[in-house]
């Protein structure tokens, strides 16, 4: 259908209530998607819908459930597959494993459920730590302590070292004698002795837990990393778009690490091992207290290093399997996950408003987008009635505002009083009535002067007192206070943990580096350890980062651009769909909070509290990426409703961006002219 026709259409349909029009446009959907639905899914989440009444049943009055419930619903439905592709590869693993080793057929379905067993463990591990922004830290090291000391450390840490156990369990059950726990004495007054192989077999389980829990957290792979403004995500075709060479790459790095730490780190802490881990298997099956002599097996740790490759390569495999559904985003059945409630609108404010759960409120932003940019009109027209856009608009306002201020927060105060020394804004000269009327005039701009660059901030925004407001948005629910006690004796810990770093840093370095320059010349490793200190290495991991400074501020920006996104399609398309001019009339309002975004991104980045140490930190970092997204929809909007800025009541902020807007326009029409 084309556009023309479909504006003919939508002038002839009377926009109702939205009570009244809510089982119409459930009926329209349930019609457009009547062939495509696949009906278990369908019917899970419809009897989501009803409840029971003192125990009976209740269908006319049924009550409406959270957006989280149908969330969780179909979280659950695309798991499955996570399921099935674990078994497919416990599987797999188990006839590799197999191979060399051997071992009974029969015992074949029983290493198949064990391991996938413990692919289960780990994906119940990443349920509970899941989660969708960034760190709070605002370097390296608080980053680094911070992570590991978390209890979602603990339980990463138990389901891969339960997971890990478990694979290797089947290799020691499958091997030969030469991990056997002890070795025999020649004389029989004398006790057998711990084998040494058996010791670093199960010291080296242990390592590999430890050592790929560490990684995955501090770089942080429990984070889903989604796009702004995509709703929909096929976990098939991301899968198939899988960079092997990077994904073995890594895999390959990993192992590496291990392998080379492994050895010397359990020659070093050998003893400590006998005396603590080992000691209740010396006890229970009397062995000799002496520890055994170092009879390490190179082949045997040769083949712990190429079962550990393959173990990396399948967590790897198997938390990339995890994210592809788990980022599938708001679509099931081409439908959104509103659209299987009785009551769309309401489900879907619910799941905004869900402060408790990010994912939950990041995929009703998603839904939000979706309908902002379908091409069927329908979808947006539960935004046309009053009340329902008063209340997106609002949530959406909040989102915005509170990453304004969280943006221009504790700013340094040294670019703002340079600010004020600079010369102030051209006196106003007698103009031309143009789109914006004689909006501006007497604020101290000058109309007529539109050759600012598109850098040029400082031209567009004066610069005002900031107030350090919280960096996010707050719930309305009270906070546990022994919650709150843990959080400030660990807040506490880390700061005077981060104060000692920072006192003893120095001066450990400077004598490391007098130790080292003194003995450089004969030995070249020497020489690469002092060119390696003499390095920003040491400001990289002990002072604040620059990425880390603007991804602590907006920690969700995928969240926080898929609010500009939505509000700013939803004016596009209301200019020929609302008839009641409801969305139309929020044209100044979205204005403002655009500049306001903009205006608190731009005064971060023109006054960094830490300065970018090359151009990546400086362009890939939530700050950037919010601010382009910000500018680029306010030059959209402006152009597209340049014929209605006349009517408008601009703030001077807004007018000053708006003109500036207009004039590269118009520079950017005649340029094409002379093409």
């Amino acid at each position: 259908m084309s556009q023309r026709n479909l504006r003919e259409e939508l002038r002839n349909v009377h926009i109702r209530p939205w009570n009244s029009g809510i089982h119409d446009i459930h009926e329209r959907f349930e019609h457009l998607d009547k062939n495509k639905l696949h009906v278990p899914i369908r019917r899970n989440l419809a009897a989501a819908t009803t409840v029971s009444n003192k125990g009976k049943a209740d269908t006319s009055k049924s009550k409406s459930v959270t957006y989280a419930t149908y969330f969780r619903k179909v979280l659950k439905i695309r798991m499955k597959y996570y399921h099935r592709l674990s078994f497919m590869i416990a599987l797999s693993f188990a006839v590799v494993l197999a191979l060399p080793f051997r071992g009974s057929v029969f015992m074949y379905p029983v290493k198949v459920i064990t391991m996938w067993a413990a692919f289960s463990l780990i994906k119940i591990a990443r349920d509970s730590t899941l989660r969708v922004e960034s760190s709070n830290a605002s370097s390296e090291v608080q980053h680094v302590i911070s992570v590991i000391f978390s209890s979602k450390c603990l339980q990463m840490l138990a389901a891969y070292l339960t997971s890990t156990f478990f694979i290797y369990s089947i290799i020691f059950f499958q091997s030969s004698s030469y991990l056997n726990y002890c070795i025999s004495s020649t004389s029989k007054t004398v006790k057998p002795f711990l084998n040494d192989n058996f010791m670093f077999f199960w010291y080296f389980v242990f390592f590999v837990a430890i050592f790929y829990t560490f990684q995955f957290m501090v770089f942080e792979k429990n984070k889903l990393n989604f796009k702004i403004s995509t709703y929909r995500s096929e976990p098939t075709e991301q899968l198939k778009r899988l960079h092997w060479t990077s994904f073995l790459k890594e895999t390959a790095s990993i192992t590496g690490c291990i392998t080379v730490l492994a050895g010397p780190i359990y020659l070093a802490i050998r003893n400590f091992l006998f005396d603590v881990m080992f000691y209740p298997v010396v006890a229970i099956l009397n062995l000799n207290r002496q520890i055994p002599a170092s009879r390490l097996s190179f082949s045997l740790y040769v083949v712990v290093c190429l079962v550990c490759f393959l173990v990396v390569f399948i967590y790897e495999l198997l938390n990339k399997i995890y994210n592809a559904y788990a980022m599938a985003g708001c679509l099931i059945v081409k439908k959104p996950l509103s659209a299987y409630s009785e009551h769309p609108f309401e489900a879907l404010m619910t799941g905004i408003t869900n402060y408790k759960d990010n994912f939950v409120r990041l995929t009703a932003y998603q839904e939000i987008v979706y309908r902002s940019t379908a091409e069927n009109a329908l979808e947006r027209k539960d935004f046309y009635d009053a009340n329902n856009w008063v209340l997106a608009l609002n949530e959406i306002s909040k989102v915005i505002k509170e990453s304004s201020r969280a943006a221009k927060m504790d700013l340094p105060q040294l670019k703002k009083e340079k600010l004020k020394e600079k010369k102030g804004p051209p006196a106003v000269k007698p103009v031309e009535p143009s789109i914006f009327g004689t909006l501006g005039h007497g604020a101290g701009v000058d109309l007529n002067n539109g050759s600012r660059s598109m850098d040029d901030r400082g031209s567009i925004f004066a610069g005002k007192g900031l107030q350090p407001d919280d960096l996010f948005l707050r719930s309305d629910k009270k906070v546990n206070k022994e919650e709150n006690a843990v959080k400030n004796a660990v807040q506490s810990a880390e700061d005077a943990l981060m104060i000692i770093i920072k006192k003893y840093e120095g001066r450990f370095v400077k004598m490391l580096k007098e130790y080292v320059s003194s003995r450089t010349q004969g030995s070249r490793f020497l020489r690469f350890v002092e060119q390696k200190l003499n390095s920003d290495l040491w400001d990289t991991l002990l002072s604040h980062s620059y990425r880390r400074e603007a991804d602590r501020r907006i920690p969700n920006k995928a969240l926080v651009g898929n609010a500009i996104v939505a509000v700013s399609e939803m004016l596009f398309h209301a200019k020929s769909e609302d008839r009641k001019n409801v969305v139309e009339d929020s044209i100044t309002e979205v204005l403002t909070l655009l500049t306001r975004i903009y205006r608190s991104t731009s005064e971060f980045m023109d006054n960094p509290p830490v300065r970018p140490r090359n151009s990546e930190q400086a362009n890939n970092n939530s700050i950037k990426e919010i601010n382009d997204l910000a500018i680029s929809y306010f030059f959209k909007l402006v152009v597209f409703y340049n014929s209605s800025l006349n009517d408008l009541i601009l703030s001077p902020e807004t007018f000053r961006l708006a003109k500036w807007c207009t004039d590269i326009a118009l520079e950017e029409q005649r340029v094409q002219k002379f093409e």
